[in-house]
């Protein structure tokens, strides 16, 4: 046997192992597809994503629309065991971290993503209000837009 053998084989399951993960997914525009609602994830002006561990293992769940992200971390049954939330800046596609980011809740004909939810994510608050000059809709922090997901969540239950 080769002297590289048994370190390749090594590396091979350390590798596999989730528990390791930390920061943004590598996104696959086309072939993955969203967690919540089982759409392709086509455009990534809107994809979030969340890092999750269950039973000592951390695995992505992304999403096609920030709403979808929404839904699965606050909706009904919303108790998904998250290390980390993601979601892109809508102008250069960057992932940043959910709870930093500004979001532009618009009409959804104004505004229009993949599963109508009307929500993009900014970099920064002046970035969310600009785009917000074009489409109308209502700045939001992620903790806003959070409870305000749970409270319509919470009509739709009575």
């Amino acid at each position: 046997m080769k002297p590289w053998v048994p370190l390749l084989f090594v590396g091979v399951l350390t590798g596999c192992g989730g528990d390791d993960l930390s920061g943004p997914p590598v996104l696959r525009p086309g072939r993955d597809q969203c967690a919540e609602c089982g759409m392709s994830i086509d455009d990534q002006r809107f994809a979030a994503a969340l890092l999750i561990e269950r039973d000592g293992r951390r695995e992505y769940l992304c999403y096609d629309d920030i709403g979808c992200m929404l839904d699965a971390r606050f909706g009904a049954g919303g108790d998904l065991p998250v290390r980390e939330a993601f979601v892109h800046d809508h102008g250069s596609l960057a992932w940043v971290p959910a709870g930093e980011a500004a979001y532009l809740a618009a009409d959804r004909d104004s505004l229009r993503t993949p599963m109508a939810s009307g929500i993009a994510a900014f970099r920064d608050r002046a970035a969310a209000e600009r785009a917000g000059k074009d489409m109308g809709g209502e700045v939001l922090s992620h903790d806003e837009l959070a409870a305000r997901r749970r409270a319509r969540d919470q009509e739709g239950r009575r």
